[in-house]
């Protein structure tokens, strides 16, 4: 049985990432990484791997593609592992503990970094600026 072709795998799936108007070409060199990943680990050059992701209607330079890749496999290796087969079979794992999402799922919608960045921001714009605001005035004050 063939295999099909992982360059024209990549290409194609570029050209519907690139449909899809993300917010730019780190965002589809990082959803295709796994692909990316596997192409090079059957011997296909990472210029013949940039050309199919232009061929995909992906505008990068070959510059932005090697930071793009290095980026997304260096955020690969920063996600912990996820959570152990028994804690999907109705095991509770810890209360509280969260998982971020899995870099390698290309289609993956990952809400983690968003509500991390909102839980900040909560966290700051509950602190009451007027007593701060009062505390600096008395200080300044003789």
């Amino acid at each position: 049985m063939d295999e099909p072709d992982p360059l024209a795998l990549i290409s194609v799936r570029t050209s519907e990432l690139v449909a899809r108007q993300l917010r730019s070409s780190s965002a589809v060199v990082a959803r295709l990484r796994t692909r990316i990943e596997e192409a090079v680990r059957l011997g296909h050059p990472h210029r013949a791997i940039h050309a199919a992701l232009e061929a995909g209607g992906l505008q990068t330079s070959w510059h932005g593609y090697q930071r793009s890749l290095a980026r997304a496999r260096k955020a690969a290796r920063d996600v912990p592992p996820p959570p152990s087969p028994a804690a999907e079979e109705g095991v509770p794992a810890e209360v509280g503990q969260t998982f971020p999402c899995d870099a390698a799922a290309e289609d993956a919608a990952c809400p983690t970094p968003a509500l991390a960045a909102l839980t900040r921001a909560k966290r700051v714009a509950s602190r009451d600026y007027a007593r701060v605001a009062r505390d600096h005035y008395r200080k300044d004050r003789p």
